[in-house]
């Protein structure tokens, strides 16, 4: 195995889940030689996981298996410092990856987005009628708004992360809020012709469509402070 530092790391929150889907292992057989994978669970959850069918699937990669606590903010924080990769992809246990995704963020990373990348979600038919219902409003949003949602797998730099000061400590719905205020600083957001697919087993509603509002908020009080700055200086 390759001891150098790799340049990509996908944090994985794995919650109670104990048994990894050998289709979902074999779609991430495309990850570069060398990328580092980190799991991160906790307490028996963390001590019943089966690792096996991982490392017997991805030995070209470089796992990492970790504790933390119960709390989503909890795990992304740990998985986050623990990292070596230059950038940072978040994924969840339901999200399905294919090569031509795999290829396009390393070509998206290797030429210097200074911003987030967030993927094109598709869900599968497996996934609820309200998340494949409102699939085609998710990637509208996300390019309109310019804001990258968790269901899309986001990823960004480390230095970015480090810069946002991490996921806010206290929330459940911590990675909502960092996206947040990477919508209210106007950070550049690019979106992949590529397809993330997803069972839609972990995405909630509520949080989503909460985000999306707050925004909508953002984007028009932008516009409407521009507004003003051409009006005073006509």
């Amino acid at each position: 195995m390759d001891t150098a530092k790799p340049s990509l790391s996908v944090i994985i929150p794995l919650g109670r889940q104990t048994i990894l889907d050998q289709d979902w292992l074999n779609a991430m057989r495309a990850l570069p030689q060398g990328a580092e994978v980190i799991f991160v669970s906790s307490g028996n959850f963390f001590r019943q996981l089966d690792k096996k069918p991982a490392q017997a699937s991805l030995p070209h990669c470089n796992l990492k298996w970790l504790c933390a606590a119960e709390s989503v903010t909890a795990q992304l924080n740990t998985a986050a410092a623990t990292a070596q990769g230059e950038w940072l992809w978040f994924l969840r246990p339901d999200h399905r990856l294919d090569a031509d995704l795999i290829a396009e963020m390393q070509s998206l990373q290797q030429s210097g987005v200074s911003g987030v990348i967030c993927a094109r979600v598709r869900y599968l038919p497996s996934a609820p009628l309200r998340f494949r219902v409102l699939n085609p409003l998710i990637n509208l949003f996300s390019r309109l708004l310019r804001l990258p949602l968790p269901e899309q797998g986001y990823c960004l730099s480390k230095r970015l992360l480090s810069s946002l000061g991490g996921f806010p400590p206290g929330s459940d719905d911590s990675d909502l809020c960092l996206l947040l205020s990477v919508c209210q600083l106007n950070l550049p957001i690019k979106m992949t012709a590529a397809t993330l697919f997803s069972k839609g087993q972990t995405g909630r509603l509520l949080p989503w469509l909460r985000l999306s509002i707050c925004a909508l908020w953002l984007s028009l009080q932008h516009q409407l402070q521009f507004c003003r700055r051409r009006q005073q200086n006509s």
